[in-house]
């Protein structure tokens, strides 16, 4: 467009004149600044844009030339250039241009079109972004930078490249489409270019297109058609209307248009001249920047939503506005639980629709009644425990009733996809299902929510969690009568009751209960990063809560579950609040901590979560912080030291503790254990650090040796340069200040991490930043000056004067690598335009600063130098010489005289090397060319073939090969001295493609045949099918090229090449033929690749060959017959071959039959009988097939040879039989004891175990069972009780008791009353007890772990109405004790707490020897034992030991008083004949203690003491 010829400085003020009037052009308008840069940015893009004669650009350019001409004439240079050309000339072609426009196009008449023309800003808008695909996922593109943002104005407008400008946006209801729609009117009228008419469709259901603007320009500016809504008109009203849409579009294919409709509708075949476009959600960052700009920053509702676990929410626009409207106007706090969040969802989104739309519709429904209408299809999702529903199944639930599918499908709650329905977020699903329990009440609940045993459906787990929250005051009956149930359907569903309606002693028993089921099933009640345990603890707070707490961590065994429980909730601990109720409580929780933490330290386990309290922000007062720090200052304890640098940090006393966190640093990193790799984050040292503010710290920071984690996780190096941003800026300010004696501790820090470093090889992004800190902190210091005086009085020395003091390589590279400290591009430029050409000290100088770590300043530095310094000459003497070479190459005669001379002069020398080290040496260099020629004739015993070399120069087909293998080459890898010109090139692909043609005819000789066909797998050249068929019998030759993702190298073979370009019916076969005359011992890939051929191409014929190449001893046999039982083929005669087949054989083949096929029937009946002789490594595969295939001999040998597992491979365990149950419980304890930690194998044995429970109830029962046991083995196996819990829960929801829809309905229309009363029939039998004589008693001790055993024990009682007694409860202080334990020596059922304290108490021992008195003792004693070591030898030989000393001690108390006063020894004679009848009953004790078939605790407390119920209620 434009020409300026050798004037580069008016090119240079035209082009800056141009952008001036480019930034006004653009300026204050962001739509017309991305068309600027993408389209306008240089006058030579303009120059194509006019070019092309684009009507829509017309106006934009000829405002934009005006600007440009006005910027010109400010500029006296440029004026004449105006006058004369490129503006000029411009300027007329743009007046054509807008002529042709206003002579062809017809006006608009009057503007009498449908729709709003003007356009006001969006409020509160967010900027939303639109893509092709309809995927949730875009956003994680997005964040890894794999893909580009767009919003919907740069599609309209073209900025994004698109086939059509037509579009329909796609979003659900409520997401924002019309807003979006508004914004884009509003965006594209700001920019000056764009007229937007915006229709909706409920305003316009009669739309013409007669109605719609008719040109497609308006006063200069490009009309955009909106229409919005299309789904909100239905039946023949939407018929016509697509019909006038598709119509006018069709008619005005250069109009722009955009129309939106919602994601659940139908798309149209009319419409498919549109593109869809999918508005996406917005990501977490854009509505967290929309929180902030709505509430300003640190506003704290981000982090509410992140608590009560609302952030699926946030994405949409419509919800997020709920949450901060809500905020806002709840004095900046969210409704108290997520029920009334939900509600209040629902309720806007009924508002929105109803209102705010104003929808008229057949049928006018009330909010409560489309509540209704929306809980009828929840309840149909949730009790047929599915996620979607069909469209008839819909249909049902709304009562057949087609306008009440309309009414749900409003509102943004329900999606559809595929034809299938389900709810947009699963909250809301579970919200009204709790909504309608609500509403028809607990009997319902019953009826509905629970399994036959008793608990809660997991799957009903979150809806009842809503369901109890949703009460409050004024329901207290109501919620007295849920505790009642839940207490034995689940009893942590009880902590999501308000608090206030629960007494204090109710909450305390349930968070007792709730923590002591844990405990004994040995297992987590909840991860850390859920607000399980702050719910929780907040639930229970209570001075009683935490002495249980206390109690517990002292017995407590560390790096269990349960411990890992007690320090969750000392971390969730409102630790304020209990010092504000009781500073001894606090003192004692925190002495026991103290306790553990010491133990803790002494414990070989590291990775728990024993110092997790210590995060808690309460303790960075200093008493504590001291406390702390006394117990783990000496501790290498990564754990603790993390803690300890966080509380630290917290405190914000990190200058008092610098020497301690940069001594124990070191010990905080990734943690290697066996195979695993713990990740442990560093940038809790770096945090800290950052925070330290003296100058003595900042010493310490910089004088430091940091661990080096090798490599840097992102967030660590970001940290780690914030600690040292932060340092090096106070360092830089006290230098600045004048401590100059701090100077080398910048300089020595900077070198000890640069001083190794180039820029051209650590490429590493946080070295660069690191270096960039370094250098601002020189600067900040004031120091450049002293820098600059340095460097150049060096030069000066080094240089000018060449002080040999000086002129040691290292000495000269510091000069110029401390010079990086401060040294800019302009200082460079200004000492570079001191240095004259033929200087050489200044050649010298300037050859250096390219040493400089400075990657900005060395890159600079080094074009100047290459400016200042030309090429010597004897590299110009070496580039020509090859060009020379390379030129003589080229003519054949030339080179042929060339080699002939080399080949003359070989006499000389005995070897190659010899003549290779000669050529080397010529100062006129040699012809390489002619040198590689004679290599082709190179021996293995180092000697040229001189004869052999005469003969092929002489030749001129061996010259031409020679000619083509050397250009392939610079065609593969191009070198910039050698230019291969289009003749060269043509000579090499003629000569290729001839070569290749030989080849196939098999015609002799020919010459570098495998570079010929490498040219043709590049696809340099094509050949005939004819050709490509001759050439199968190389078919194995190949290259390697990158795959499709242009990522990794593959190979590419030459059969892969042609059987891409021969049809199967030409190629198959000639491929049979050729596999027919293959021998079976061939050594290529060419029996493979055929075979495979034939099976994936169906060549029937080919078939029995390869099974011939399958079942023989080729190197890649057995993938030719993985190949044919893959494709089914030949299925029979493999079976049969394989009884001759060698073992190992035999067992790929079984395994391949049983991978492809799954015909295990057929591989179990051949290898049960005979893998037992098999021996090694083959009788080990057998074994893991079988397994894997559920073989039951394969099992029981396994069994008797457990050994098999502990070489490292995994079994894969696949069982669903009962028989198998007792084997795989086996090998669940095998695994465990012998470290076996193969997760495939642990994973499939449970797996299996799975299966077999969900066969059936008795099945089920029985792995319960058997499981059951295992986890009274030890601590290890407690983690079995989640998976009875989970096979448990998985088979009543695979059999959840409701087969269809119309099941559901029928359910929900029974009458719960017949429920509630079966309830209180047995509520009236429970009360009954209370008028039973047989009053159960209960004996223990009152430790505490016994005290905390019997309080929820008589937890579960009070939970079944069974009435007891217990001297706490029914014995006040001023009674007699006495009384009460003969009360319970008499007493018909006791229920005995055994434990060592209770066999060691004579009170306890006095109401069990009572017991026993009674013959019939064993039917009225109900006994719990506390410990299970009671039942050994070696404590019963203590315990006869310890009551043996009793009794002496008692004896010589009566023997005393008895001399002192007789009559005052009475009461110690009495309590002498009770130690002597406990003494006499030790035996019998013992005896009832060893063969009692008691539950121990931990069995009991997981069933919430279901034995000892059963008996009771049994008894009664």
């Amino acid at each position: 467009m434009f020409s300026f010829g050798e004037d580069l400085l008016l090119q240079e003020k035209i082009i800056h004149c141009y952008q001036r009037a480019l930034e006004k052009w653009s300026a204050d308008d962001a739509l017309r600044q991305r068309i600027a840069q993408q389209r306008y940015s240089t006058p030579q893009e303009l120059s194509e844009v006019v070019g092309r004669n684009n009507e829509e650009d017309a106006a934009a350019i000829r405002n934009l030339v005006s600007l440009w001409a006005d910027e010109l004439r400010k500029d006296e240079d440029c004026a004449h250039f105006i006058q004369e050309q490129a503006i000029k000339k411009v300027g007329k072609k743009v007046d054509n241009l807008c002529a042709l426009i206003q002579s062809n196009i017809p006006a608009n008449e009057n503007h009498r079109w449908r729709g709003l023309p003007k356009h006001k800003t969006v409020e509160g808008y967010i900027r939303r972004y639109c893509s092709l695909e309809n995927t949730q996922d875009s956003f994680i593109y997005y964040a890894l930078k794999l893909r580009e943002r767009h919003c919907l104005v740069e599609f309209v407008t073209g900025l994004v490249e698109a086939t059509t400008n037509k579009f329909i946006i796609y979003s659900s209801a409520q997401t924002g489409k019309t807003t979006e729609l508004k914004q884009l009117c509003w965006e594209l009228q700001e920019s000056g270019l764009y007229l937007p008419i915006m229709l909706e469709v409920r305003n316009n259901t009669k739309l013409k297109r007669t109605e719609l603007p008719l040109a497609r320009f308006e006063e200069g500016k490009e009309i955009v058609v909106v229409i919005d809504a299309l789904d909100e008109v239905n039946g023949q009203k939407y018929d016509d209307l697509i019909e006038e849409i598709s119509g006018y579009a069709y008619d005005h294919p250069e109009m722009k248009m955009v129309l939106s409709c919602r994601s659940n509708y139908r798309r149209e075949k009319e419409l498919e001249q549109f593109c869809d476009l999918f508005l996406e959600e917005l990501s977490y960052g854009d509505a967290n920047d929309h929180i902030n700009h709505m509430l300003g920053p640190g506003n704290g509702l981000a982090v509410m939503i992140n608590e009560n676990e609302l952030t699926d929410f946030v994405r949409n626009p419509f919800f997020l506005n709920v949450l901060i409207g809500a905020y806002k106007d709840n004095n900046k706090q969210l409704p108290k639980n997520k029920a009334e969040i939900y509600r209040l969802f629902i309720e806007k989104s009924y508002d929105e629709e109803k209102e705010s739309k104003r929808v008229k519709l057949a049928v006018r429904h009330s909010f409560n009644d489309s509540v209704k209408l929306l809980e009828k299809v929840a309840l149909g999702l949730s009790l047929l425990n599915v996620q979607t529903l069909s469209n008839e199944e819909l249909l049902i639930c709304l009562d057949n009733n087609p306008d009440n599918v309309t009414e749900c499908l409003r509102y943004d709650l329900i999606r559809c996809e595929d034809g299938r329905y389900s709810f947009k977020h699963n909250a809301f699903r579970e919200w009204l299902v709790a909504n309608y329990l609500k509403r028809e009440g607990i009997g319902r609940a019953k009826q509905l929510a629970v399994q036959p045993t008793g608990r809660i459906k997991a799957e009903w787990y979150n809806i009842i969690m809503l369901w109890v929250s949703m009460y409050g005051r004024g329901e207290e009956n109501d919620i007295q009568e849920i505790i009642k149930w839940l207490r034995t359907a689940s009893l942590e569903l009880i902590i999501y009751i308000d608090r206030d309606m629960l007494s204090a002693v109710t909450r305390c028993d349930v968070f007792k209960g709730l923590m002591l089921e844990y405990k004994s099933l040995g297992i987590r009640m909840a991860s850390i990063l859920t607000q399980d345990y702050k719910n929780l603890i907040e639930f229970a707070k209570s001075q009683e809560s935490i002495r249980f707490i206390i109690d517990e961590l002292h017995d407590a065994e560390i790096g269990t579950a349960y411990y890992s429980d007690l320090m969750c909730l000392c971390y969730f601990l409102n630790w304020t609040w209990l010092q504000y109720e009781s500073k001894e409580l606090t003192e004692e929780l925190f002495k026991t901590l103290e306790q553990k933490t010491r133990e803790t330290l002494a414990y070989k386990k590291k990775h728990d979560l024993s110092f997790l309290y210590m995060d808690n922000n309460f303790f960075s007062q200093q008493k504590y912080l001291e406390r702390f720090f006394a117990i783990v200052s000496t501790s290498d304890h990564y754990e603790a030291i993390r803690s300890m640098i966080k509380l630290i940090d917290v405190a914000e006393r990190v200058d008092g503790y610098v020497d301690y966190i940069l001594d124990k640093e070191k010990h905080v990193h990734n943690q290697r254990e066996g195979i695993t790799t713990h990740i442990v984050s560093r940038t809790v040292v770096y945090n800290a650090l950052s925070k330290v503010k003296t100058e003595d710290s900042v010493k310490k920071i910089i004088s430091h040796q940091f661990y080096n984690p090798r490599s840097f996780y992102r967030d660590e190096w970001e940290e780690y340069n914030q600690m040292m941003s932060n340092a090096l800026n106070i360092l830089a300010s006290s230098i600045r200040n004048g401590h100059q004696e701090l100077v080398p501790l910048l300089e020595n820090y900077y070198i000890r991490l640069f001083k190794e470093y180039h820029y051209r090889f650590d490429r590493e992004e946080h070295s660069q930043e690191l270096l960039a800190l370094i250098r601002k902190a020189y600067l900040d210091a004031d120091l450049r000056e002293r820098g600059r005086e340095q460097f150049y009085k060096k030069c000066q020395l080094i240089f000018i004067e060449q002080n040999p003091n000086e002129l040691e390589h290292d000495n000269i590279r510091k000069v110029f690598f401390m010079a990086a400290l401060w040294m800019t591009v302009d200082d460079v430029k200004e000492d570079f335009s001191h240095f004259e050409k033929g200087n050489e000290h200044h050649r010298a100088q300037a050859s250096w600063y390219d040493e400089m770590p400075c990657e900005e300043v060395a890159e600079y530095a080094n074009g100047l130098y290459k400016e200042l310094v030309p090429a010597n000459s004897r590299f110009h003497k070496r580039k020509e010489r090859l060009r020379t070479c390379f030129n003589d190459f080229m003519n054949y005669s030339v080179f042929k005289q060339e080699v002939l001379e080399m080949v003359g002069s070989l006499d000389k020398f005995e070897t190659r090397r010899e003549h290779w080290n000669y050529l080397r040496q010529q100062e006129d260099g040699y012809n390489q060319y002619a040198y590689r020629f004679i290599l082709q004739y190179a021996n293995d015993n180092n000697q040229y073939d001189k004869e052999g070399i005469i003969k092929g120069i002489k030749n001129k087909e061996v010259y031409d090969g020679f000619f083509m293998k050397e250009i392939e080459e610079l065609m593969l890898n191009p070198n910039e001295d050698l230019t291969v010109t289009d003749e060269m090139r043509n000579r090499c692909l003629t000569t290729a493609k001839r070569t290749v043609e030989k080849v196939s005819r098999g015609e002799q000789p020919y010459y570098f045949s495998k570079v010929a066909v490498s040219m043709l797998l590049h696809e340099y050249f094509e050949v005939s099918q004819e050709t490509l068929i001759g050439l199968l019998d190389y078919s194995d030759l190949s290259i390697s090229r990158k795959d499709k993702d242009n990522y990794f190298n593959t190979e590419y073979t030459l059969f892969k090449y042609v059987s891409e370009r021969v049809p199967v019916e030409t190629l198959a076969p000639e491929v049979v033929k050729k596999l027919k005359g293959l021998s079976s011992n061939v050594r290529s890939n060419k029996p493979y690749d055929y075979a495979n051929y034939i099976v994936e191409n169906h060549i029937s014929e080919g078939y029995k060959e390869s099974l011939r190449f399958a079942l023989s001893s080729h190197n890649l046999s057995a993938n030719i017959l993985e190949t044919l039982i893959k494709g089914k083929l030949m299925i029979d005669e493999i079976k049969a071959a394989s009884r001759s087949m060698s073992i190992s054989d035999k067992v790929f083949c079984y395994t391949s039959i049983h991978r492809n096929l799954g015909d295990d029937g057929w591989v179990r009946q051949e290898l049960e009988p005979e893998f037992k002789n098999y021996t090694g490594y083959d009788l080990s595969r057998a074994v893991r097939l079988l397994i894997s295939m559920g073989s039951l001999d394969g099992l029981d040998y396994l069994v008797r040879h457990p050994d098999m597992m502990d070489h490292g491979e995994d079994f894969i365990f696949n069982y669903a039989t009962q028989n198998a149950i007792p084997s795989l419980c086996y090998f669940v304890k095998y695994c465990q004891e012998h470290k076996i930690d193969g997760i495939h194998t642990s994973n499939s044995i449970m797996t299996s175990l799975e299966q077999i429970a969900l066969l059936s109830e008795e099945a089920l029962k029985e792995v319960k069972q058997y499981l059951k046991d295992l986890t009274k083995k030890g601590e290890e196996f407690k983690y079995l009780n989640r998976y009875i819990i989970a096979f448990e829960d998985k088979f009543y929801e695979y059999y959840p008791g409701v087969s269809d829809i119309q099941s559901v309905i029928e359910l929900l229309g029974t009458d719960v009353s017949d429920i509630n009363r079966g309830g209180e029939e047995k509520q009236d039998a429970a009360d009954g007890n209370d008028a039973v004589e047989d009053i159960l008693y209960i004996s223990y001790n009152w430790e505490s772990s016994s005290q905390h055993t019997v309080d929820y024990l008589c937890y579960v009682l009070d939970t079944h109405n069974i009435p007891y007694k217990r001297d706490k409860k029914d014995c006040p202080y001023n009674e007699n004790i006495k009384d009460f334990m003969n009360a319970i020596r008499a007493g018909k059922q006791v229920i005995v707490v055994l434990s060592r304290a209770y066999l060691y108490s004579q009170n306890c021992m006095y109401e069990l020897t009572g017991i026993l008195e009674d013959e019939h003792y064993k039917e009225r004693i109900l006994p719990v034992v506390m410990d299970d070591t009671i039942r050994s030898s070696l404590f019963y030989a203590d315990l006869v030991g310890y009551w043996k000393g009793k009794k002496d001690e008692q004896e010589e108390m009566v023997r005393r008083l008895n001399e002192i006063d007789p009559n005052k020894a009475m009461p110690q004679a009495d309590k002498l004949k009770v130690i002597e009848t406990i003494y006499d009953k030790i035996d019998a004790i013992k005896e009832y203690i060893d063969w009692t078939n008691a539950e121990n605790l931990d069995s009991l407390c997981a069933t919430q003491f279901r034995s000892i119920v059963e008996i009771i209620m049994e008894r009664v």
